[in-house]
Parts: structure tokens; sequence; C-alpha cells
């Protein structure tokens, strides 16, 4: 019930950042880049929320793409490694 409770205060909270008197003072928070995300990803199935998004997402499509074969071989080295110093310590 308290796990309840807490969402409910949360998405209210929520509310409350984007109406309001209360929207000057936390606006702030909001562009923080870490609170936005949060933010976001909580209300993806907000029309707005996505308009605003969007133009980052596309940005992130053009910045990004799949590793190459190159960049997977040393992906793959470096976890072995850290596999076998971690096995190592745990057998000490």
């Amino acid at each position: 019930m308290a796990r309840v409770r807490q969402a409910m205060v949360s998405s209210l909270d929520d509310v409350n950042l984007l109406v309001g008197p209360q929207m000057v003072e936390n606006l702030p928070r909001l562009i923080n880049g870490n609170e936005f995300i949060r933010f976001s990803a909580r209300h993806l199935n907000n029309p707005i929320i996505r308009l605003i998004i969007a133009p980052s997402l596309a940005l992130q499509s053009l910045t990004t793409r799949p590793p190459d074969d190159d960049m997977l071989q040393v992906a793959i080295a470096a976890l072995n490694r850290v596999l076998e110093i971690e096995g190592s310590l745990a057998a000490e």
C-alpha cells in the first residue's frame, strides 16, 4: 500500500512540475538532462512529451551507429579479460 501511495504522490509531483506557479521554480530541474530524461521516460504516452523529445531522438539516431566488427572484437576481448580477473579474485 505504501508503494502505491508513493507512486501516486510521485505522479502528482510530476503534474505539478508542468502546471501552476511551481513551473517557474521547477524549470531548472526540468532542464537538467537527467531529470528531463527520467520525466520523459515516465510520460512517453503523453503526445506533448513525445513532441518535445522528437528532435533529441532524431539527433540521436543521426549520431549513433551500430558497432563494426573491430569494435565488437575489442569489447569481447575486454570482457574476457575482466572475467578472467574476476575469476582469479573469486578463487582467492
